[in-house]
């Protein structure tokens, strides 16, 4: 006898972020939500569908905020007959189309991190330090440097421009100490 799964619904981080912060709907109620998915993921797998599914949407009627949400979900690890789903991102179902699903819009939304996310990773701030940088006429790196850091608000941001504008930094002139220079030569080994 095949035994039956069980769903528990995983609230992600960035599903708390998308409710509490980017709707500003309050704060959420998880014990309803996981309660009513994970009935539905139950009653979608004895119909024979989200068998094999890895990610799936569905909408949810919110009573607290009086909302219709789109709710996003992957399929996470499975530890003997308990299936773990995680909830990866909340909108309002009037926001999700087809168009934007079909784009790779909302996978690339769903993919985004909000916690612990390494500053080396944040493209944004080094697309926008590029930028700067060549449109800049300034050829002092401590010129272009505080060019910079005068768009950036946040201390964070700021950080992360001055590393990716000093790895930037190869064609600006330095004052002060000198820069080491490129020995000329072949330092390998032949084998």
């Amino acid at each position: 006898m095949k035994a039956e799964v069980i769903n528990k619904i995983n609230i992600t981080a960035e599903a708390v972020f998308d409710y509490e912060e980017c709707l500003d709907l309050g704060k959420i109620n998880k014990r309803p939500l996981k309660a009513e998915v994970e009935e539905y993921i139950n009653n979608m797998n004895k119909s024979g569908k989200l068998l094999y599914d890895r990610y799936f949407r569905c909408k949810y009627f919110d009573e607290d905020s009086d909302k219709m949400l789109m709710l996003f979900f992957y399929r996470a690890e499975r530890l003997s007959i308990m299936q773990f789903w995680n909830l990866a991102g909340i909108c309002l179902a009037k926001d999700w189309t087809e168009d934007a699903e079909d784009n790779g819009e909302i996978r690339n939304w769903l993919k985004c991190k909000i916690t612990d996310m390494p500053e080396e990773q944040d493209w944004v701030i080094a697309y926008r330090v590029n930028i700067i940088i060549k449109e800049t006429r300034k050829t002092k790196y401590e010129e272009v440097l505080k060019e910079v850091l005068n768009d950036f608000d946040n201390k964070r941001d700021k950080e992360a421009a001055k590393e990716v504008a000093l790895l930037q930094s190869y064609y600006f002139e330095f004052s002060g100490k000198p820069r080491a220079k490129k020995k000329a030569g072949n330092h390998r080994k032949s084998g």
